[in-house]
């Protein structure tokens, strides 16, 4: 309850959720769930693909995928994502709210929704889309410092994007800069 009041005060996060994808031109609407465990220490919950994923192989990333007509909203969408990717139940997860959607270089826009998951935690992984499961400190990712830039190519462009690295985990990217936008918000 503690974590949930903190957020709730710290984060802008928006607490109604629309009954259907917004249409961005070429974008594919998605979700992720960005999910809290409350602990005594809170954790944040990332997943890393396996190698054998056509898109984002071998990524540090957030539970989730595209919306789906039958969704109600974008939450409905991580819910259903995350249950699917590591077997976390949705009377599990409690949302909050989400943050404004992300565009990606690889043509998504992801609505971010901010979920407390309530201890114990089993997980049961889809294992031909999650290698593993990774459990680390929510101020670990609080923490500014911590993130730096890194050059990309993207379509024979080099660009920056957001990174940070957690162990021996390198975060980057999309999952990175919602992170990001966690971190910010949380210390304005």
């Amino acid at each position: 309850m503690r974590l949930k009041n903190e957020l709730l005060q710290k984060l802008s996060i928006h607490t109604t959720f629309d009954n259907q994808a917004q249409q961005f031109e070429t974008y594919k609407p998605s979700a992720v769930l960005i999910p809290l465990i409350d602990n005594y220490i809170p954790k944040i919950i990332l997943t890393k693909r396996t190698a054998m994923l056509p898109l984002h192989a071998n990524q540090i990333c957030f539970p989730g995928g595209l919306y789906h007509p039958q969704d109600k909203n974008f939450i409905q969408t991580a819910l259903r994502e995350t249950q699917e990717e590591i077997g976390l139940l949705t009377s599990q997860i409690t949302p909050l709210g989400y943050f404004k959607h992300f565009f990606t270089l690889s043509g998504y826009y992801i609505v971010p929704i901010i979920g407390l998951i309530t201890p114990p935690i089993t997980y049961h992984l889809n294992t031909a889309e999650v290698a593993t499961v990774i459990e680390a400190p929510l101020t670990y990712f609080l923490d500014l410092s911590r993130y730096k830039t890194m050059k990309v190519f993207n379509q024979k462009k080099l660009i920056e994007v957001c990174k940070i690295t957690y162990q021996e985990h390198l975060i980057w990217g999309a999952t990175a800069k919602i992170l990001l936008e966690m971190a910010v918000q949380w210390h304005k």
